[in-house]
Formats: structure tokens, sequence, C-alpha cells
């Protein structure tokens, strides 16, 4: 199979495959018609043909909920996030949508955990302060 006779960035032979007695894989064809193909495709962006596009959804700040929150603390920044799952379960299932959930799920866990693990250590703080010392002693 023919390779394409251009050279990469790092100067090294493209590897791609070459259409019937072409000289230039598709990324590289010189000819008007080639590089009208390169920008056209480079304009699509992320619209990907596997998957099409998203329906866009309104900002999440428009929320009167979303506009309440304090997102310096960690309620206001599970509130946003809950927020963010809510606008998302709300989309058609969709890859993009599918590993969207999955890691604003997995940020909203990480705050509830390290949230609970600061409250327990300042009622533990508060209650070594005020109360008794509990002292072991070993024999």
């Amino acid at each position: 199979m023919a390779r394409c006779e251009a050279r990469t960035l790092a100067g090294a032979p493209c590897k791609a495959a070459v259409a019937g007695g072409a000289r230039f894989c598709r990324w590289h064809d010189p000819t008007a018609e080639g590089r009208e193909r390169h920008r056209a495709e480079s304009v699509k962006g992320g619209k990907s043909k596997a998957y099409g596009t998203l329906p866009a959804g309104g900002p999440l700040s428009a929320s009167a909920d979303v506009a309440a929150l304090n997102l310096a603390t960690p309620a206001g920044l599970v509130g946003l996030l809950a927020a963010s799952l809510a606008a998302l379960a709300r989309l058609p299932f969709d890859v993009r949508v599918s590993n969207s959930i999955g890691q604003v799920a997995t940020a909203q866990r990480g705050i509830l955990e390290a949230s609970d693990l600061e409250q327990r250590l300042t009622a533990l703080e508060a209650r070594a302060a005020t109360g008794p010392a509990l002292v072991r002693r070993c024999r």
C-alpha cells in the first residue's frame, strides 16, 4: 500500500495511506480541493459524526437557586454540582453526557467526604477543648 510523501512537523515521513495513485494523504493534500476539505473538516470542531450535536441549555447561573449559592463553601459547591447533575439528566442519553455525569458525581462525592471529615474533626476538637481529658494509663 502506498504511503503519503509528506513529512510530519517532527520531520518523520507521514505514515498515512494514500488513495489510488495519489501522492499525498487527505491531511497533506496540497491541492486547492485538499486544502478546502481540510479547512471544512477543521471548522466542524466538536461536531462529531458519531455522536452529533447536543442541545444547548441555558446557563446554570440564570437559575435563582444557583445564583443564591455561596460557592466559597462546601455546601454551595455541592448545590452547584447538584444543579449541574440535574441539568445533565435532562439531556438526551449520550456517551458525553454519561461521562459528564460521572465526573460531576465524583467531584460531588469528594466534596461531601471532605466536608464530612471536616465536620467530624471540628466536633472532636471542640470536645477535646471543653471536655475532660481522657487519659489512658498503661501498665
